[in-house]
């Protein structure tokens, strides 16, 4: 048990520092402008606006995925609302001084809502449209990064989202829309 309990103490130091690096000194203003910008795209209503525009288009390749996309949307989004509610990990800006934070937000840091959401469509759309994956992670990537870059969270919020975006879209493309 006391290893276990050194081995997230040493996480969270770890997870600390790196979120500092990030969110203090790689400050400038284009990655101010670019990053508040793109992290909307991780947001619940660009997300579900997506989804639903390609379902009501209801273009022939385009439909199924967009189906599946909107359910590994809801599956994810379900289970980071659960581990947000139990986990209750304050956000950073609330857990140390002086971070740099535009609009704080007052729900739980993890896991990361923006980054899951992001990975979750993107892996959905990688996996039935093999030749997009790279944009479509690199995109998922860069959301990730600006929420950890805007002081939102912490860089294992943004891992864990995007496992938890990914793997949801792998469930639900292979297990459920088969």
């Amino acid at each position: 048990m006391r290893a276990l309990l050194a081995f997230f103490a040493a996480l969270h130091v770890g997870d600390s520092k790196l979120f500092l690096l990030i969110n203090r000194r790689f400050r400038c203003d284009l990655l101010d402008t670019m990053m508040s910008r793109l992290t909307h795209l991780g947001g619940a209503f660009f997300s579900i606006f997506i989804c639903l525009t390609l379902i009501f288009l209801n273009f022939r390749t385009s439909r199924q995925p967009a189906i599946e996309a909107l359910a590994a949307l809801t599956l994810s989004q379900i289970l980071v609302q659960f581990l947000k509610r139990k986990i209750g990990r304050l956000r950073p800006y609330l857990a140390m001084e002086d971070i740099v934070v535009q609009k704080p937000l007052f729900d739980n840091s993890f896991p990361s809502g923006h980054t899951t959401a992001g990975y979750a469509l993107a892996s959905i759309f990688s996996l039935n449209y093999p030749f997009l994956t790279f944009p479509l992670l690199g995109m998922a990537t860069i959301i990730g990064f600006s929420r950890t870059y805007l002081g939102f969270h912490y860089p294992l919020d943004v891992a864990v989202g995007a496992v938890l975006g990914g793997g949801t879209a792998f469930t639900v493309h292979h297990f459920v829309f088969i």
